[in-house]
């Protein structure tokens, strides 16, 4: 994936205020 793909990605899931989204970034923030 590139990465302009998968910043799109992020934006996407924020523009759907996705709850699992804010859960998979904290973990991945973490990992």
């Amino acid at each position: 994936m590139k990465k302009s793909d998968f910043i799109e990605f992020i934006y996407t899931e924020i523009a759907k205020g996705s709850t699992r989204f804010c859960v998979a970034a904290s973990g991945y923030g973490e990992a």
